[in-house]
């Protein structure tokens, strides 16, 4: 099996939020600062998530919403 030594997931950063507007939103402006590939992040809540071709939902309490 052959790996791929620039991404390691392993090592990149995993942030958790209790809750966020959008965990997608949330890296794409720490992109603007380069953030490491791979980084995590998790929220427990979101209140204006956001996905392909700009859909939007609410994302209730009690969950674990992700984006890499």
């Amino acid at each position: 099996m052959e790996v791929n030594q620039t991404h390691n997931l392993v090592n990149a950063p995993f942030l958790k939020f209790k809750t966020l507007p959008s965990t997608n939103q949330y890296l794409l402006e720490l992109t603007r600062d380069k953030t490491v590939s791979g980084t995590t992040c998790t929220a427990q809540s979101q209140s204006a998530g956001r996905g392909r071709g700009d859909r939007t939902w609410v994302s209730p309490p009690g969950g674990m919403y992700r984006s890499i």
